[in-house]
């Protein structure tokens, strides 16, 4: 019997590491990338940026594409033509960079480096970087920054930071009301309990089932019936990550203050908001719930620069802005009109016979 019952356990255990090992071969994204670039942070992390040349002739301005919380460049780059944020603004003459987070893809630390890090860290280390890197592969010091989430409030306050790196701001979907969206409460209490830091376990091994259950803090994420089946595994697999819990404890005390400011209250972000002066486009769905439209709408009001809204109706959550059914032919050109209008194509460069 022991025998008997140890070969049915060998047999469950090499059963279920041969499904796993199948669907993480089939659902591994390999994307096309024209280059792959690391910058140096300060306190010891190589910040991984994803580069998409521009096709065609090229614009005036690059951009850099920021993902959010508990994802990674993957959701600004999917890898997948129609998908693709990155890949869309690329074709339309755009030199596109999107970078992966401390903590998130093909980032990595060296030796001795902090493993625990607030929204700070991204703000004052790897955003710098980040910038500083596409300056030396472009040789401009402005750039147009596109974020989602979590990277779309990074985005507008490092154009209230450093106003003279960033020339406009496409904010996807940012969180701006964090008392008053109880959604952001509910992830912050369940991240506190320890998942946060295993939730690009967790999806890894949910990919596979991911479009057959899909339970509702899932839906806060992305609004599942807008989302194909198949793209749905593919992010899943490739574009979820873990959250950092020292972001999760920054989160829980914006939340308790309603104010989005540095962890040690040292810089009120969110006031800063007023203060500054360069272009956004604000981008909102009508079914999202962990940045609802009145959220948006309340950061668009309180910007102090020229400012747009726009809402892509309905059908739209918070995550399938960007991956959505018909995120490529619904909110991506809403996104690439914008940034045109401030990124002319660049003057051609005459060769002297």
């Amino acid at each position: 019997m022991p025998l008997t019952l140890a070969l049915i356990i060998v047999a469950l255990a090499l059963a279920t590491w041969a499904h796993f090992a199948y669907w993480r071969k089939r659902l591994t994204l390999r994307p096309e990338l024209d280059q792959l670039l690391f910058a140096r942070t300060g306190d010891g992390w190589r910040i991984a940026v994803a580069r998409r040349r521009a096709r065609g002739t090229p614009r005036s301005l690059p951009v850099l594409l920021c993902h959010g919380l508990a994802t990674n460049r993957h959701s600004m780059d999917f890898a997948v033509p129609g998908h693709s944020l990155a890949l869309n603004l690329a074709g339309r003459g755009f030199d596109c960079f999107a970078l992966d987070l401390r903590g998130h893809g093909a980032t990595t630390a060296e030796p001795g480096a902090s493993k625990v890090w607030t929204l700070d860290q991204y703000l004052r280390q790897d955003i710098p970087a980040a910038l500083d890197v596409i300056r030396e592969e472009t040789g401009s010091n402005e750039v147009l920054f596109v974020g989602h989430s979590q990277g779309a409030l990074l985005g507008l306050a490092t154009a209230a930071l450093h106003p003279e790196r960033i020339a406009g701001v496409v904010a996807i979907a940012p969180p701006g009301q964090f008392g008053t969206t109880p959604a952001l409460a509910q992830l912050a209490r369940i991240g506190s309990l320890g998942i946060g830091g295993m939730l690009r376990t967790i999806a890894r091994l949910w990919a596979p089932f991911g479009p057959i259950w899909h339970p509702h803090l899932a839906e806060l994420a992305i609004r599942r019936a807008n989302v194909e089946p198949e793209i749905y595994r593919l992010f899943l697999a490739n574009a979820a990550e873990s959250v950092n819990p020292g972001v999760l404890a920054h989160f829980a005390h914006c939340i308790k203050e309603d104010r989005f400011r540095s962890y040690d209250d040292s810089v009120d972000y969110g006031a800063a908001f007023t203060q500054c002066h360069r272009p956004a486009l604000f981008v909102s769905g009508d079914r999202d719930g962990l940045a609802p439209p009145r959220a948006v709408e309340d950061t668009c009001v309180r910007w102090g620069g020229p400012k747009r809204y726009w809402s892509a109706g309905p059908a739209y959550g918070h995550g399938d802005l960007l991956i959505g059914r018909r995120a490529g032919l619904d909110v991506h050109p809403v996104v690439a009109a914008w940034l045109e209008e401030r990124a002319p194509f660049a003057p051609a460069v005459s060769i002297a016979r």
